[in-house]
Formats: C-alpha cells, structure tokens, sequence
C-alpha cells in the first residue's frame, strides 16, 4: 500500500508557519503592486507599485523574492496555452511568494489583513457578469512549468474562471490548473469558478494532474464542474494536501444533466490525498458523491478529522462515494445531515462499490438515503474494516453482492452485529446532543473505554506537530489525548489501558459536557443563489430552546453586509428575509455572502449566492 509523504506534509507546515506567523525568512527582494497607485510604476514602493499584477510576477525572479499585493481587483493580461484573451492566465514561479491583503503602505507581513483589505484575482477579463468570455483558467501551470513548494500563493480572492471549451486543457481547472506543478496555496478563497464542459470536465476551481499542492486555510465556495469535482479534482498520481480547508456549496453536474460525480473533491487514478480538519458542507452532485468521489485501485486518500455536513446526491453517496478498488481511510471524521435524494439512492452517507475503505472512530448520524443504507451502503465485493465508530439508526450499514464489511467495537443499533466477538453494543451511545450537531459522550455512555486501541491509524497529519506521523492517532477531534481512562468505566475494549473511547471524543466525565445546545446543525437558505426575481431569500432555522437570536450577514471580506435579527425567540422552527440589499438599503452587487447565526453559545454559518 502506498504511503503518503508525511515529511512533505511536516514540510509545508513549517513552511506555513513561516508565511502566516511572520518567522523571519530572508528575502531578495519586495516588489509592490496597487491598482490604484499613481507614481513611476516601478515596483519599488507603494507610492511607485506596478498597477498590473503581471508586471509584478514578470520583475520577481526568485530566490524568495515577494510580491505584495494591495486590495482591489486584478485581471490576468498574458495568454498561456493557446492564443485569444480566453487564455490569458496568471502563472506562480517557483522562489516567489505572492501575498495579498495589504491596504497599500505597510511595512511588514504582519500588518496585512486579506479579510479586511480583499484582493481579487477575476478571470472576469470581458463584458462584466458574462462569463461566456471570461478567462479558461484564472492561474494556469501546464507540464513544463515545473512548481515546487516555494511558489506560494496567499491571502487572495480567486474568481470567475470559466473553463467550457472541450479542447486542450480549457475544460479543465478554472480557477487553477496544476499539471507537473505543486505550489503552496494558502489562505486563499476559491469562489464562483466553473469547469462547466457537460462531459468529462474536471475541478471546477482547481484541477490537478500529476501534481500535489499544498492548500492550508483556504475556502472552496461555489464552484460547479460538469463532471468531476465541483471543487477540487485530482487526476493521476496526485497526494495534494489540504489542511482547515472549508468546502462549501460546491456541485458537480449541470443543470438538466445526469452528469456529476463529486461535489467537491474528487481523485482519481494513483495518489495519496491528505484532508485534515477540512469541513464540507451544503456540496451536491447531480449523480454520485456529494461531497467526496474516489476512484481507483491506487487511491489511499487519508481523511482526519474532517466533519461532512448536509451534502446531498441524486443516487450514491450523500457524502461520499467510493469505487474501483479504492482505499480511503476516514478517521475521526464525522457524517451527519447527508442525502441520497431520488427514491431509488442509497448510502446517504457512504456509498462503496468494489472499495475497501477503512473507518476509525467515526459518527455516522442522521443521514438518510431514498431506499437503503442510510449510513453506510456496500455493493459489489466491497469489504470496509469499521472499527470505534457510532453508527445510529436501524438502517445503518447495508450490504449486497458479494460484500461483506467487517463490523468491530462499534456502536451500531442495526440488528444482526451482535455477535460477542465483535463487541459491538447496540444500546444508546448517549451523546449531549446528536440533532444539534453536539457528539460529545455523557458520562453513562457504553462507548466509553470500549473500543480497540489496536485500530487506530498511524498520525499522518501529524495532529500533534512532534513530527512523528507513525504513532497512532495521538489527539481526538477536539484536541484532547486520543486516549483517557475513566476509572468509574471498567475496560470492555481491547489494548493497553488507557482504552480508546468509541466515537471522536473522549469522555472525561460529567465536566467535559458543554452547555446544552440552542441550534439544530443543520441552516438551509433558500432560494440559493438568490436573483433579482426573487423578492427576498428566507433563512430557515430551528431553536431547541428560547434563546437570543443574532443573525448577519457579511460579504467574503468578513466586511459585516446587513444586521438581520438581534432579538429574542421562542423554541421551533425560525425563518428570517433578506432581500440582498445592505444596512442602509442599497441592493448587493453579485457574489457570495455568509449568513452568520448566533444563538446562545453556538454559531452556525452558511453561504448565499447573489446573481443580479
């Protein structure tokens, strides 16, 4: 089984640390960029910037140099690829770091503010909002361009790409295409890009072929592919690493097409993904796998502490779909709010055909498919190893033709796992809160100490940085020992006590329990995206409990939009209007804005697509 390559992953965290922390890194030299500077255009000073980025990337030369950027809008102005303004596309160089978010006038890395001072990078080159001439790839790294970890980019908005041309690589990437090409990627939005050929288009935002960035920080929000990846699509011997990246609202297929296969991240072929602490949400497919679609004998992505929430697919896989022989391994990641949409879907969480995943202390929680396998579905020979996991509800792991998941040291309330052996226990895992989204144990719970130390795969996200990536799992998924002992618990697991809790979390008793919740976990806003047809989109919510409710909404600056709702409400259903327009009534311009919810201690957040 291939391995993923821990030391480039401790690599590019210690490269991380040195961009986003302000470690010293020498420097040959700076060269400043602002749109809207008026000096010798030089380069030299922020009084002197280059007002057009490509000056900037075609002055810096490496080694280290830096290209800081202030905010405001940049278009890419050289053709790559091909000839035509549709090719126009920027391009990273290795030993050049390219940063975004300054106001224009500071001094040092530190006093930049990308959320405060955005910097967008648009492929929007032709008529405003007409993206049938905007540009194939907004970044474009074909073979020979050859980019290491040292080309970095940070701190930017990537938007409107428009990859729809079924020749060469402009169906492919839009937002940007890596092929040979591994650059770090950091704090970046991916918004609004499309890959939006109907057949056989891959990564609506970025595309990767044999090639393996590193993405940290970074948001994937409304991207749309025609096939492969709504988001983010691997092809061929590929081990990117994503680390807190957030994958929201995200689809693969076209309108009226049967098309769509990964919502947000698909990898194919030979590679070795690592997504850790990755959060994805509201992502859809029109055919397979909401969120995630893995393919190949050769896949062993490695998923950690991840939390897959209200994806949805027509078919299989509400969340996940995985085929051909594929390996994954899923680790403390959580699957609750998925769907299988038609009447005739299956594994609203998890659909396996002929692949071998592998669960660890996973929950697998209110997900539900048309017709069988709300949680788990295998089908053709497909033999998962699930061990420490908490699977509710009595249609909880399905299996057909041929497949035969092993089911070890789990809580599963579906019938036919009670065999000692196994030592499952079906009774309640007691958690605080499971519809609210809170999977803590109570201090009853029979997951507790009982589970199977021996399980637990070895830490290649190197959740706790001591650099050792074959222990195994060191910290759950709040950050705890991954193993305490509960000495009022007796030992039912298996392994050298301190036994591994079930589950993601490990108890420590009455006091670890967090207040009670307020909000259900799931927000659903609807009509989204919203158009000027519509008078308003109503943000629908539930209460558990009366509590003070907060409701914002900002745009993808983090720049507060328009205060919603500051008021108390009783428990049940809620619905709050916004019309699309800010605090002083003037209608938004076209983009993405996140509706921020606030009730008693809990915070919920979603995405809403305005298109005027």
């Amino acid at each position: 089984m291939p391995r993923l390559d821990p030391l480039r992953g401790l690599a590019m965290l210690v490269l991380f640390a040195a961009v986003a922390f302000g470690m010293p890194a020498p420097r040959a030299d700076v060269f400043y960029v602002d749109v809207s500077a008026t000096g010798l255009n030089d380069g030299s000073s922020w009084e002197d910037a280059f007002t057009n980025l490509q000056d900037g990337l075609e002055a810096a030369a490496g080694p280290d140099d830096q290209i800081w950027v202030a905010t405001g809008t940049y278009y890419p102005s050289v053709e790559v690829g091909g000839s035509g303004d549709r090719f126009c596309a920027f391009s990273l160089k290795n030993g050049v770091a390219l940063y975004g978010g300054f106001a224009g006038g500071e001094e040092t890395l530190e006093e930049r503010d990308p959320e405060l001072h955005p910097t967008t990078l648009s492929g929007d080159i032709g008529a405003p909002d007409d993206v049938s001439d905007n540009c194939y790839h907004v970044f474009y790294h074909p073979g020979d361009s050859n980019l290491d970890e040292t080309a970095i980019l940070d701190g930017f908005i990537v938007t409107a790409g428009r990859a729809d041309d079924p020749a060469g690589d402009s169906y492919r990437g839009a937002g940007m295409y890596n092929e040979d090409a591994s650059p770090t990627i950091v704090n970046c939005d991916f918004i609004a890009n499309q890959a939006a050929c109907d057949y056989d288009s891959d990564g609506g935002a970025v595309c990767n072929r044999n090639a393996s960035p590193c993405f940290i920080g970074c948001a994937f929000l409304n991207n749309l592919c025609g096939q492969y990846g709504g988001a983010v699509a691997n092809i061929w011997n590929c081990s990117p690493v994503f680390i807190d990246c957030q994958f929201d609202g995200n689809h693969a297929g076209l309108e009226d097409s049967a098309n769509g296969f990964a919502g947000a991240l698909y990898a194919y072929g030979i590679g070795s993904p690592l997504v850790r602490g990755c959060s994805f949400a509201n992502n859809s497919a029109n055919f397979d796998g909401g969120a995630v679609g893995l393919d190949g004998s050769g896949v062993f992505a490695y998923f950690v502490d991840c939390h897959f929430f209200d994806n949805t697919a027509v078919l299989y896989g509400g969340a996940a779909y995985n085929r051909g022989a594929a390996t994954p391994t899923y680790a403390q990641c959580i699957f609750e709010g998925n769907r299988g949409t038609a009447a005739n879907a299956h594994g609203g969480a998890i659909y396996n055909y002929n692949a071998f995943p592998i669960l660890t202390n996973c929950v697998f929680h209110d997900n539900e498919s048309g017709c069988v396998g709300d949680q788990i579905y295998c089908y053709q020979y497909s033999d998962p190893i699930i061990t420490n996991c908490i699977i509710t509800g009595p249609d909880a792991v399905y299996s057909g033709d041929g497949s035969e998941p092993v089911v070890t040291y789990c809580a599963i309330q579906q019938g036919g796992f009670e065999n000692p052996d196994w030592h499952n226990v079906s009774a309640d895992p007691q958690f605080v809160d499971p519809d609210g989204g809170d999977f803590h144990l109570l201090a009853g719970s029979p997951c507790i100490d009982a589970g199977n130390n021996d399980a637990l795969p070895p830490d290649l996200g190197d959740l706790d940085g001591d650099e050792d990536v074959d222990e195994p799992l060191p910290l759950d998924f709040f950050g705890d020992a991954r193993r305490y002992d509960m000495p009022s618990v007796p030992d039912s697991g298996n392994g050298t006590p301190p036994i591994v809790d079930m589950g993601i979390h490990e108890c420590r008793g009455s006091g670890s329990v967090p207040p009670p919740p307020t909000l259900r976990a799931s927000t659903r806003i609807y009509p989204n995206p919203w158009h000027r047809a519509h008078a308003t989109t109503a943000i629908e919510f539930e209460l558990l409990r009366p509590s003070m409710v907060q409701a914002r909404i900002y745009d993808c600056a983090g720049r507060l939009v328009r205060a919603l709702a500051d008021a108390p409400r009783g428990a049940g259903l809620q619905r709050i209007s916004w019309g699309a327009r800010d605090q002083a009534g003037r209608p938004v311009p076209s983009g993405v804005y996140r509706c921020v919810l606030r009730a008693g201690s809990q915070t919920r957040s979603a995405s809403v697509t305005v298109l005027r």
